[in-house]
């Protein structure tokens, strides 16, 4: 920060990528599945060639990955709400039981507590999953 702040920051001054990462071979990734298809393109009977299959063999199972991960943070984030309301509902039937000897009240209620703890369902910092890491 100090850096950027003296002085405008040049290329050399930024940290590397991870070789994985480079552009130059994330393009080799996909020349080399476009010249697969062209390859195949060029058989007798072979299928025309397909931007959409030399995308998805150079990248697809990096999108498959990331999809997943974004569908369970997306879950997370919706059932957050949706626990709160029952540690809610919870707390008025406990307190509408007058303090009652309940032991199956009480395991489930150590079950919502649990479940708010997840990172997905922070309620300190709702953009952040690894809130409650740090609380």
């Amino acid at each position: 920060m100090r850096l950027g702040w003296q002085r405008p920051l040049v290329q050399e001054d930024l940290a590397h990528l991870h070789p994985s990462d480079d552009p130059t071979h994330l393009n080799q990734l996909f020349r080399d599945a476009w010249g697969a298809q062209l390859a195949a393109a060029e058989k007798p009977n072979g299928q025309p060639a397909s931007l959409l299959r030399a995308l998805v063999s150079a990248y697809g199972y990096d999108y498959f990955v990331g999809v997943c991960v974004k569908f369970l943070y997306d879950g997370a984030q919706f059932i957050g709400p949706l626990l709160m309301q029952l540690v809610i509902t919870f707390l008025s039937a406990r307190q509408a039981a007058n303090e009652a000897d309940d032991d199956d009240l009480e395991v489930s209620g150590m079950w919502l507590a649990l479940g708010l703890r997840h990172p997905g369902c922070s309620l300190e910092h709702p953009g952040s999953i690894y809130s409650p890491l740090f609380v």
